[in-house]
């Protein structure tokens, strides 16, 4: 699920391979897509209000790009050979970075809708998303970076350009895998989510020391979003029936 950056449409992929765009005040649907052939594993929406773009991906393995304007899909991106589960607009709009249990993460350009990147991970990458250069000690302002979590509990900050990693934390320690990441609108930190249940903020501009950990949820995390005026309220949805 992923909502717009005016707030007004929310993207939701389902089981039986359908994409559907809602209106978040009137709580009906805009859109309803069709094209892809399994489960749909994740949803973007482009930060740019004006283009009114969705990427969308499922155990298809194929990533789609969307036009909501005109209700089309106007890209079929085939680069993974398993499924994508992290997609990412870079910020100044030129890429889409979809990253996948396949240990790579694409750089696909937005113009000519070519591969233009594939970064080994050596990982399965669960989460990934795009770190400000200003986040970064020594960061260059035209450099892409980028954040990966997955199955070996590893969170990785790394140089697109230069294919290089700049900054490692171990959460899992060979036992426990990172099932979400997030950066905090709120303070910058880094969120990871790990298969124990645990919830872990790391500082990115102290080169990702541990700030603190949530502990106590019994329940398998199915979700976790930032919420309220300045986003610093957390919701987390496990498998009960609490939030």
């Amino acid at each position: 699920m992923d909502i717009d950056p005016s707030s007004t449409l929310v993207a939701t992929g389902s089981a039986d391979s359908t994409v559907k765009v809602w209106n978040l005040e009137k709580g009906f649907a805009t859109h309803n897509f069709k094209k892809h052939g399994g489960i749909i594993s994740a949803v973007k929406f482009h930060h740019d209000v004006k283009k009114l773009q969705l990427a969308t991906a499922s155990d298809d393995c194929r990533v789609l790009l969307w036009d909501l304007k005109t209700s089309s899909c106007i890209a079929t991106l085939n680069g993974h050979a398993s499924v994508v589960r992290s997609l990412t607009f870079t910020t100044e709009g030129k890429f889409l970075l979809s990253g996948g249990r396949d240990k790579v993460m694409n750089a696909w350009n937005l113009q000519t809708f070519a591969l233009s990147k594939t970064l080994l991970t050596l990982e399965s990458v669960e989460a990934a998303g795009i770190v400000q250069s200003s986040l970064i000690n020594g960061g260059e302002s035209s450099a892409v970076y980028v954040y990966t979590g997955g199955d070996k509990g590893l969170v990785k900050v790394w140089d697109l350009a230069k294919d290089k990693c700049i900054m490692e934390k171990d959460l899992g320690f060979g036992k426990q895998a990172i099932t979400d990441l997030m950066i905090s609108p709120f303070d910058n930190q880094l969120v990871a989510v790990m298969s124990d249940s645990n919830i872990v903020f790391l500082n990115i501009e102290t080169g990702l020391q541990r700030q603190r950990t949530i502990a106590g949820y019994n329940d398998e995390i199915v979700d976790v979003k930032f919420m309220g005026a300045n986003d610093d309220y957390l919701a987390v949805a496990t498998n009960s029936e609490q939030v």
